[in-house]
């Protein structure tokens, strides 16, 4: 699997990438907070990962062009990323392990079908 590669070719440099970047490396630090049972840095990232930033404006309408009608597929798994983040940071300040590694599990399923639907050029155009 390619991941965002050939989606975000066009955006190297840009907010797009950046935010991918960014989105990596907070879902790496709640994979070591959850394998430390650190719930204060699982919170932490969990919010990062709910409040990513998305690009800006000109890059955005040049991305939902490239995705044309999957575009609100695409908008759909951010949201559902966002909003599995924000559940783990719930269950980090309740301090139930379970539920953070039950939200960590649907958030890397979430993650993988974004990345499995929109990381190659061929399927940006490809209806579910």
């Amino acid at each position: 699997m390619m991941g965002f590669g050939l989606l975000v070719g066009n955006a190297r440099g840009g907010g797009l990438d950046r935010v991918m970047q960014a989105m990596e490396s907070d879902y790496q630090a709640l994979s070591r907070a959850l394998f430390r049972e650190d719930y204060v840095e699982a919170k932490k990232a969990a919010e990062r990962l709910a409040s990513h930033p998305t690009p800006g404006f000109a890059e955005k309408l040049t991305l939902l062009a490239r995705l044309g009608t999957a575009a609100g597929r695409f908008q759909e798994l951010d949201s559902q990323v966002k909003e599995t983040a924000r559940d783990i940071s719930s269950a980090a300040d309740a301090r139930a392990f379970d539920r953070m590694a039950t939200g960590f599990e649907r958030l890397t399923d979430r993650c993988l079908s974004c990345h499995s639907r929109f990381g190659t050029h061929a399927n940006l155009d490809a209806s579910d």
